[in-house]
């Protein structure tokens, strides 16, 4: 599974004042340094079934449709939790709750930034660098066609803020354990 799918796959949820990131997969080692691993926990049904369930909302990131969550699909429908969609594709399936969709951004991260911002969350290094990773995932390293001039104006505020192009490059790029690494397409 590529960097894109593993964070199309990244779902919050929030109860009372904890945010907690649950993944459906391990993640690689790219994510884990450029997030602290007490921040990320691995999606397993019989330790955090309780935990969903205990849950006032959940957040779905660049995940319109719900088959997309894997093993979380099941969970996440039995919830009676608050489902909100954040995405920049547009399909999004009908069970979520409140859909903020966006077709013409390039990235669901700069959804997630313009949020931010009109929340007046503080726009700081930790906020910053995983929103520039996720843009540069989700628009193929700025190369997408979807990248308008408001990608490069996000990228530019949150460069701004602390995010640091090229250790994140090289975080997403260049930094795998030999295990992470599809050995089948190694010449």
């Amino acid at each position: 599974l590529d960097q894109l799918a593993i964070l199309r796959l990244c779902v919050f949820f929030f109860n009372d004042t904890a945010t907690t990131e649950i993944y459906t997969l391990s993640l690689p080692t790219l994510f884990r340094s450029l997030r602290g691993e007490e921040e990320i926990l691995v999606y397993e049904p019989e330790v955090h079934r309780d935990f969903l369930g205990r849950a006032d909302a959940v957040v779905v990131l660049d995940v319109g449709e719900i088959y997309r969550l894997g093993r979380l699909e099941e969970a996440f429908m039995r919830s009676t939790a608050a489902k909100v969609c954040l995405d920049h594709h547009g399909n999004c399936d009908p069970v979520f709750h409140h859909r903020i969709v966006e077709p013409s951004a390039g990235s669901t991260g700069e959804i997630l930034f313009g949020l931010l911002r009109a929340m007046g969350t503080p726009l700081t290094e930790q906020v910053a660098t995983p929103i520039f990773a996720a843009i540069s995932v989700d628009t193929g390293s700025f190369s997408y066609e979807r990248c308008t001039p408001d990608t490069f104006y996000t990228a530019g505020e949150l460069v701004a803020a602390g995010a640091k192009p090229y250790a994140i490059h090289l975080a997403l790029n260049w930094q795998r354990r030999i295990g992470e690494v599809d050995r089948k397409s190694v010449v």
